[in-house]
C-alpha cells in the first residue's frame, strides 16, 4: 500500500500506512511536511529477499538523489537472515550481498521497530536506529478479570510450529481448568477440550476478547514489537512473551517455563495494571506518529535519527 503526506511518500504494511495516514491528517501533520527540504521515500517493512528487490529497486530510483527510510519491523529481519545464512546458493547469496553493499543502498537510513531489531539487524550489517511504530490502541480503563482464567494466543494456520503450538497445547492440558481462545485458526488440530478456535477475528471483535481474557500467551520462533501484545496490555491484560518488555511475563520458549507463568498469572486477582501504565506512556498513538514525523522531518534536512529508548 502507498499514501502520500505533504513531501513524505509512504509506502509498505497496509496496517500502518492507514494508521500513520489517519491520525497524522488529523494531527495536520502534512501542512508541516510541505516544505521539506527533500522529499522522503519511507517503507514500513524492510527490504525482505532476491525476488522483490527489483520492485524496491523500481519504487527507490526517484528517490534516489534524496532520503530513502526503511523502517524494518519483524519478520523482514527475519527473512534478511535466512537469505544470507540459508539460502545454499552462491549466485543467490552474491547478488544479495551486491545489494546490500550497493552504492545507492548504502545511503539508505534504517529505521527499526524494537531494540532487538537494532542488535539483529547490526549482525547482518545494517545501522539502525529504534522508533517504535504506532498501534491502534486505546487507553480505557481496564475491565475486571474473568472469574475463570482465559488465555487467548494468536495462531495463523499453517504456522503452528512457528508460534509455539506444541508447548502451548501442552501448558493448556496442564491446566484444564482453565479457557483458552485461540485466533486465526479454524482448528481441526490436537487440542484439550478447554480450547476453543474462533478462527479470524476483526478488530472490534479482538477488542471484546481483549475484554474477556485473563492473558495472551505468545511464543514466536521470531517477533518484532507484536501488535497484540501491544493491545492486549493496553487492555489491562497480562502478556506471557519470550521477548522481555516491562509487564510481561518473561518466558522461554518450553513447555515447563510456560507451565510456571501460567501459574502465576492464575493466581492475579486484578487487571495488569503495570503493563498498562507501560504502554500508556511509551506507546500513545499520537505521540509516536509526531515523534516519526519529526524524524522523518530531520531526515530530510540530512540530521541524525533520534533514538527512542526502550
Amino acid at each position: 500500500m502507498q499514501t502520500k503526506i505533504g513531501n513524505i511518500v509512504i509506502t509498505g504494511s497496509t496496517y500502518h500506512v492507514n494508521l500513520i495516514g489517519l491520525v497524522s491528517r488529523l494531527s495536520n501533520i502534512p501542512a508541516l511536511t510541505e516544505r521539506l527540504a527533500h522529499r522522503v521515500f519511507y517503507q514500513i517493512g524492510g527490504w525482505t529477499s532476491i525476488r522483490n528487490s527489483h520492485v524496491q529497486s523500481t519504487l527507490m530510483r526517484p528517490f534516489s538523489h534524496q532520503r530513502v527510510v526503511l523502517h524494518w519491523i519483524g519478520s523482514d529481519v527475519l527473512s534478511l537472515g535466512k537469505t544470507n545464512s540459508e539460502i545454499p546458493t552462491l549466485s543467490y547469496r552474491k547478488r544479495v550481498g551486491l545489494f546490500l553493499r550497493s552504492r545507492f543502498y548504502s545511503k539508505v537510513i534504517h529505521f527499526a521497530g524494537a531494540p532487538w531489531l537494532v542488535r539483529e539487524l547490526k549482525e547482518l550489517g545494517i545501522n539502525a536506529s529504534y522508533i517504535p511504530l504506532p498501534a491502534n490502541i486505546s487507553f480505557e480503563l481496564p475491565s475486571p478479570l474473568p472469574e475463570i482464567p482465559c488465555f487467548m494466543v494468536y495462531l495463523p494456520k499453517g504456522k503452528e510450529e512457528f508460534y509455539g503450538w506444541s508447548q502451548i497445547r501442552e501448558a493448556a492440558e496442564a491446566y484444564p481448568e482453565t479457557k483458552w481462545l485461540i485466533v486465526q485458526h479454524h482448528g481441526g488440530i490436537q487440542a484439550s477440550s478447554n480450547v476453543q478456535f474462533l478462527g479470524t477475528q476483526s478488530f472490534e471483535e479482538m477488542s471484546v476478547i481483549y475484554r474477556k481474557i485473563t492473558a495472551v500467551i505468545r511464543l514466536p520462533q521470531h517477533d518484532g514489537m507484536s501488535l497484540t501484545v501491544l493491545e492486549a496490555l493496553a487492555a489491562g491484560r497480562y502478556v506471557v512473551w519470550n521477548y522481555p518488555l516491562p509487564g510481561c511475563a518473561y518466558c522461554q520458549r518450553d513447555t515447563s517455563s510456560l507451565i510456571r507463568a501460567i501459574g502465576a498469572i492464575c493466581q492475579a486477582t486484578e487487571p495488569n495494571i503495570e503493563g498498562w501504565n507501560y504502554v500508556k506512556e511509551h506507546f500513545e498513538p499520537q505521540v509516536l506518529i509526531r515523534n516519526l514525523f519529526d524524524t522523518l522531518t530531520a531526515q530530510s534536512y540530512g540530521k541524525g535519527a533520534r533514538c527512542v529508548s526502550s
